[in-house]
């Protein structure tokens, strides 16, 4: 698991109505990993990671929440 994305979600500002730069975070870390993304008319990023055909998982949460959710799941250890 890339903990420096964690930690880079969980440090961006993303305070409602102003969340670019966690939306810029995943459209980085999307082109890095070569993924499609696509956008919907409500401002949402949507990024395919896996083609394959076996069961899906999605992953959603608001953006100004990240850094809430990314800190709660956190070892309270230092890396």
């Amino acid at each position: 698991m890339d903990l420096s994305l964690l930690k880079a979600l969980s440090e961006a500002d993303a305070i409602a109505s102003s969340e670019q730069e966690v939306r810029q975070i995943l459209l980085e870390e999307a082109d890095r990993l070569q993924k499609e993304v696509r956008f919907d008319g409500l401002g949402s990023v949507l990024i395919r990671l896996n083609e394959s055909t076996g069961p899906k998982v999605m992953i959603c949460a608001q953006y100004g929440r990240s850094g809430i959710y990314g800190a709660q799941h956190l070892p309270r250890r230092r890396y």
